[in-house]
Parts: structure tokens; C-alpha cells; sequence
């Protein structure tokens, strides 16, 4: 039973939401990231279009593994990759402020020295605001895509898979688990539905990687 547990532990949640930002419909995919030796941080940095840097803000060293994280995010960007991204770092754990060992001003210092966006929440009981602050970046970068006139995001899925996912619904109110994996693009059969996106950082790289699909 504890193999079982670790080895759970050690494969990335993949999560996907039929939404609208900026009056435009598409499927949003969200990968829950994790560490361990032999992982390749390239190939998380790769899939994504928006990236979601989720610290503790009762912790200090949850603070410093997240500013490695930004440095990565950011080696990636000016060196391996052409294609635009938006970042977003998040303060979670709010409710326990009592226990709070990093401010709000050392969180939002951190993001703009790596002009990431900024903001603090609480996964546990505010589910409406941790979903209007991952369509930030989303918006944001839909917005400089316009007016750049950059073609679409690529597809890491067919058409066909995208559309028998998606609900009749100008956009769904849950996201689906479509699997733990190894391997991008492998999904449960009955996938499950979650009402929050969770923002924990236990055995998690505190990294929450979106890729964006147009209807």
C-alpha cells in the first residue's frame, strides 16, 4: 500500500475545463506538476502557454523553491522558446495567516522581478477567486496574442479528441482528472470531477503548467 502511495505521489495530475475568456470558448488544460530525480523540467516548461508558481505562505522554503522555479521558467523563455507565455505566481494558504512566514509585499517583490503576475489566496474556501486569478494570465495573453496577430496556440491533441471532450455548454463549471501519467496525452477512462482547482504543494513541484486550446 505505501509503494502504491508513492508511486502515485511521483505522476503529474492532468486536468481539463471547457471555458470562455475574452468571449472566446476553448479547452483549458492544467498540469499539476511533480519533482523527483529524472524528471525533465524541460518538457513541463514545453507543453505550457500560461505557468502558475504556487508557493505556501506559511513557508519560507516553499517561497525559495518557487523562486527556482521562476528562474527555470525564465531561462526557458529568453533562450529555448520563441513562443509567448504568461506567468503567474500564487500565494496560497491564506486562511492560516496566523502561521504566515512570508508577506504579501515579499511574494509580490519576487513576481516582479521576474515580471510574473502576482496574487494570494486560499484554496480552501475561495474557489470563485482562484478561478478569476488563472484567467488573468490566460486573458492576458490571449490579449497580446490579438494584438500581435500570432497565429493560434498549437494542438497537442486532434480535433476530434478536443470536441467529444468538450460539453454542449458555453463552458463547464468542473474540471475533469483525465489521469495520473508519465506521459503526456494518456487519460483514464472515467475521468473525475473536482470542484476547485486544488493548489497544494504536498510532494508537488508548487508548479501548475495551462495549455490552451481554441474551439
Amino acid at each position: 500500500m505505501k509503494e502504491d502511495v508513492e508511486r502515485i505521489a511521483n505522476l503529474e495530475d492532468t486536468y481539463c475545463r471547457q471555458d470562455t475568456v475574452m468571449s472566446q470558448p476553448m479547452m483549458v488544460w492544467l498540469m499539476d506538476t511533480v519533482d523527483g530525480s529524472g524528471r525533465d523540467a524541460m518538457r513541463y516548461l514545453s507543453w505550457a502557454d500560461v505557468y502558475l508558481v504556487v508557493y505556501d505562505v506559511t513557508s519560507q522554503l516553499s517561497l525559495q523553491y518557487a523562486e527556482s522555479t521562476l528562474q527555470q521558467i525564465s531561462a526557458h523563455e529568453h533562450h529555448l522558446c520563441a513562443r509567448q507565455h504568461k506567468c503567474l505566481l500564487v500565494g496560497n494558504k491564506t486562511d492560516l495567516e496566523r502561521y504566515r512566514q512570508v508577506s504579501e509585499a515579499d511574494g509580490e517583490k519576487l513576481a516582479k522581478r521576474f515580471g510574473a503576475m502576482f496574487g494570494e489566496v486560499s484554496a480552501v474556501d475561495e474557489s470563485e477567486r482562484v478561478a478569476a486569478l488563472i484567467r488573468r494570465p490566460i486573458g492576458a495573453l490571449l490579449a497580446e496574442r490579438a494584438k500581435r496577430r500570432s497565429p493560434s496556440p498549437r494542438l497537442y491533441s486532434s480535433d476530434s479528441e478536443i470536441a467529444s471532450s468538450a460539453s454542449k455548454n458555453s463552458f463547464s463549471t468542473s474540471l475533469k482528472n483525465v489521469g495520473r501519467s508519465g506521459t503526456l496525452g494518456r487519460r483514464s477512462k472515467s475521468p473525475k470531477s473536482v470542484d476547485i482547482i486544488k493548489l497544494s504543494t504536498s510532494k508537488k513541484t508548487g508548479s501548475k503548467l495551462l495549455k490552451l486550446f481554441h474551439n
